[in-house]
């Protein structure tokens, strides 16, 4: 029915084809009709009528501003009750525009009556002017000084009104006043069209937001029944609660309190002025906001993003949180921050969302003096001054209560979660303590083994060395006991039981000496030793005893006078067991190479390197750690018959420690032949550390220091 009288009147005043310039009043007039009557008509964001409406008739009378404005009581859905042209748009805020109604004196408008014209607002006389100071205030922040308006009215009430003014003291002409009363009922009919427009909006969005809400309330319940992260349930409530309720941000809010005591009684402790609220830690654990673009009309908003950066604040420190806090369980709304003058600092960002809905999350379970436990809050904000409405706290009261039993729920299977993950990890500590246990074990038990085979060698060796000669000596004996013996062949016996009795004494002389090395290492005499002339002795002598093996020995000395300070009773013990060593392990008819060498360098005392090599048998990688150790010998030497005690390198090695020097053996495979290279070196210092104590011997080393 509107939008056909609409039509027929706009094609009865100007049909669409005329372009003709309009110069009479009248047709000045008919045309504003037509503009207005076109715009309801034709234009489909119902929101843009009544702007452009107001910026036609601004234009119309000339005036430098024009708002178009809706009776309290015809609140619309949308949550917009005035119209300002669109370079006027921001001239108040949201809660001034909600007194434009009540300003003074266009409180004074009724339904039907004349256009009321103010020539100066401020003017203290005139029974039209403003004489109240609030009003005073919004009408110079829109600079207007004259103004005119008029109420519209549609079936006898008032609906709307619409007011012009301008910048400057001017007083309106009747033609103006008349001309506002006559478009004044084209104005009635755009408002009632917008109002049908949006409300039938309304009810579809009404419609879509209880699907949504019965669509959150599965979710959440779903929610509750499958997560198990926290983090995950409360961005999906208060994100899809921003959706359902179409407000700007949600935010979950949980509290951590650092006195268990107050869990119950704190609410109690806030309402007694004496005592101080209680020591809590507010944590936003979940924020959601919709960006600035407007409602689509199905809940749904622009680009709606999570904020990166939730913050933390103490309960004291924000007087929402605080009064919700007392209040609890019942819900905290205010439906513009900004009017209420409160001393309390707000942790919220109020000057972009004024509008605050706080619910508190309360537990289910009850303490033992009957309270219950405030959890935290569901905090719902919104960009423009909002009367929440019994919907939005009936659906915050049951959000809040579900997400209080997935709280409680996700912290008893945290706390669950957490005493398998200590027992878990106890459990693994104890297996590793075993496992190191067993380890330890298995290595003692292998040690104990290799000492036990040891020692079933040692004795084996220790009783075949002290038996043999016994056996020969006592053998011996009884051949001189005979009478019949010639003397050539006494001789022959007195020499068997001569040379058997000195290795019997050798062997024990050994082991006297090695424990001698080992607890009480004796002082040795240092003395200047002819290296050349001790190895021509050992080397005679080893060659002798060797003939039958057809072992030589070659000799590589250096260029240089070689001098050394040392004991000579033991380089010289070395050596013979040394090379004792090579001789039962090397090949018949090979040649023993020693090499002697000089080694110097700017970060250590000059070092004489002496080398015993053979061609032999093989030590065996895993013999090679063990091959100096006492009683010690290779793997299968014992099978093979060689003889030895297992102690002649020991005992090299406790000598050569003792002259302050070194000795390490390598045993690698050779590629055109059988048998491995073998090779024993030996490094000593040239100048025995006690060599510079006696003044005497200074003159001597320090010359062979320049020559080297």
């Amino acid at each position: 029915m509107l939008d056909t009288a609409m039509a027929q009147f706009s094609n009865r005043a100007f049909p669409i084809e005329s372009r003709t310039p309009l110069r009479s009043s009248s047709e000045r007039i008919a045309r504003l009709g037509w503009d207005i009557a076109h715009l309801t008509c034709r234009t489909t964001d119902c929101s843009l009528i009544l702007t452009q409406a107001a910026e036609h008739l601004a234009c119309f009378f000339g005036a430098d501003g024009c708002f178009i404005a809706l009776p309290p009581q015809m609140h619309l859905p949308a949550g917009e009750n005035y119209w300002f042209p669109t370079r006027l748009a921001d001239a108040l805020d949201p809660s001034q525009q909600l007194r434009l109604w009540t300003l003074d004196p266009l409180d004074r408008l009724v339904a039907d009556s004349l256009p009321l014209a103010v020539e100066d607002l401020y003017a203290t006389d005139a029974e039209t002017a403003c004489h109240c100071r609030s009003s005073r205030e919004i009408w110079a922040q829109l600079q207007a000084r004259s103004l005119l308006s008029v109420a519209t009215s549609c079936q006898g009430y008032v609906n709307g009104i619409v007011v012009l003014w301008r910048n400057h003291c001017r007083p309106w002409a009747k033609r103006d006043r008349e001309t506002l009363a006559t478009v004044s009922d084209f104005v009635s009919l755009a408002i009632d069209r917008v109002v049908q427009s949006q409300t039938v909006r309304h009810l579809r969005e009404q419609h879509h937001i209880a699907s949504q809400k019965n669509l959150l309330v599965d979710r959440l319940t779903q929610a509750i029944g499958r997560s198990t992260d926290l983090q995950t349930l409360t961005e999906s409530v208060v994100a899809t609660l921003t959706h359902t309720r179409q407000v700007r941000q949600a935010m979950a809010i949980l509290l951590t309190y650092t006195e268990p005591q107050l869990y119950a009684t704190s609410r109690q402790a806030l309402q007694t002025p004496p005592k101080k609220p209680p020591c809590a830690k507010a944590t936003v654990v979940s924020q959601w906001f919709a960006e600035w673009g407007e409602w689509d009309g199905l809940g749904r908003a622009a680009s709606p993003q999570r904020s990166n950066s939730p913050k933390s604040f103490w309960l004291s420190d924000c007087g929402c949180c605080r009064e919700a806090f007392v209040r609890a369980p019942q819900a905290l709304a205010i439906d513009d921050i900004r009017s209420i003058r409160t001393p309390f600092k707000i942790a919220f960002d109020v000057d972009r969302f004024p509008a605050i809905l706080v619910v508190p999350l309360i537990s289910p379970h009850r303490s033992s003096d009957g309270e219950r436990t405030v959890l935290g809050f569901l905090v719902l904000q919104h960009d423009r001054p909002r009367c929440w409405n019994v919907d939005d706290l009936e659906l915050a009261q049951f959000v809040s209560t579900q997400l209080s039993y997935a709280i409680l729920q996700s912290q008893t299977l945290q706390q669950v979660h957490n005493l398998v993950r200590d027992r878990t990890a106890q459990l693994q500590r104890s297996l590793d303590v075993q496992a190191k246990l067993y380890e330890q074990t298995r290595h003692q038990i292998d040690q104990l083994r290799q000492l036990n085979q040891q020692k079933d060698e040692f004795l084996s060796t220790v009783s075949h060395e002290l038996r043999t000669p016994l056996t020969s000596m006592t053998l011996a004996i009884r051949m001189l006991h005979r009478g019949e013996l010639s003397p050539e062949q006494q001789q022959k016996y007195w020499d068997i039981l001569e040379r058997q009795c000195r290795q019997e004494t050798q062997l024990v002389e050994d082991l006297l000496k090695l424990q001698e090395l080992e607890n009480d290492p004796p002082t040795p005499h240092i003395a200047s030793i002819d290296l050349p002339n001790l190895l021509r002795e050992s080397i005679e002598s080893f060659e002798q005893c060797w003939a039958h093996k057809d072992l030589s020995v070659t000799v590589e000395l250096p260029s240089s006078e070689l001098s050394l300070y040392s004991n000579v009773e033991n380089l010289k013990r070395v050596l013979e067991e040394l090379l004792t060593n090579a001789g039962k392990y090397a090949f018949a008819g090979t040649t023993v190479v020693c090499r002697i060498a000089h080694e110097s360098s700017r970060a250590s005392s000059p070092r004489i390197a002496i080398e015993l090599a053979n061609v032999g048998s093989a030590i065996e990688p895993e013999d090679l750690p063990y091959i100096f150790d006492k009683f010690r010998r290779g793997s299968g030497v014992t099978k093979q018959a060689v003889a030895g005690t297992g102690l002649g390198l020991a005992l090299a090695k406790s000598l050569v420690q003792q002259l302050q020097g070194s000795i390490d053996v390598t045993s690698d495979p050779l590629d055109d032949r059988n048998g491995n290279y073998t090779c024993f070196r030996i490094t000593l210092p040239q100048f025995f550390d006690t060599v510079l104590d006696f003044p005497e011997l200074e003159s001597e080393c320090f010359p062979t220091l320049e020559a080297d």
